[in-house]
């Protein structure tokens, strides 16, 4: 839905307008007619051949030529590229919040499904710590618990993406960065089995 809103919102100008058509396909119209053409008519082997050669011709010249029609009308994506980034952002802070809700309510298991201690939980949770020199059971356990508070901002993030609320470019952004850090923490985690 917000990629609706946002088509409906900013409708496209004339540079945008000459670019697709100096991108559609041309020519595709005439070979399928050409090739309904009955068998016994005359040249019907040379009007397909002149039809796909025309075809072929007209893409490769405009699919060559397309890159520098863009950078002549110098149609820049800083507005989309400003939007996805305040989106990713609103995205990030409406995870962020969940996992720290979360990490408050002491509903986040370990993998296996064991419960955190609540002190722990209170104590680590909301700092999002790297695990790095703290003693070798308590990293192991900051590790759990991150890779706790990834699967509840996941889950956030599903529930944001059906909402309508937010683009998909950001969602992607979103779930590709929630990704990363959810592999990074298990490849860690299992380093250190």
């Amino acid at each position: 839905m917000s990629d609706l809103n946002y088509y409906r919102s900013t409708p496209l100008g004339w540079k945008h307008g000459t670019i697709i058509v100096w991108s559609g396909m041309r020519g595709v119209v005439t070979l399928a007619a050409a090739q309904t053409l009955p068998a016994d008519a005359p040249s019907r082997h040379f009007l397909i051949f002149a039809a796909f050669a025309v075809a072929l011709t007209s893409l490769m010249l405009q699919g060559f030529t397309l890159p520098a029609l863009v950078r002549m009308l110098r149609v820049s994506n800083e507005d989309d590229e400003n939007l996805v980034r305040s989106e990713q952002q609103r995205i990030i802070r409406e995870m962020h919040q969940a996992a720290l809700m979360a990490a408050e309510d002491g509903s986040l298991t370990r993998r296996d499904g064991s419960p955190f201690e609540v002190e722990f939980t209170e104590r680590v949770g909301p700092m999002f710590l790297q695990a790095g020199e703290a003693e070798d059971e308590e990293a192991r356990d900051i590790l759990e618990l991150r890779l706790a508070l990834i699967r509840v901002r996941r889950e956030r993030l599903i529930e944001l993406s059906s909402g309508g609320e937010f683009g998909s470019a950001a969602l992607r952004r979103a779930l590709a960065e929630l990704d990363a850090s959810q592999l990074n923490v298990e490849l860690r985690l299992e380093s250190a089995d």
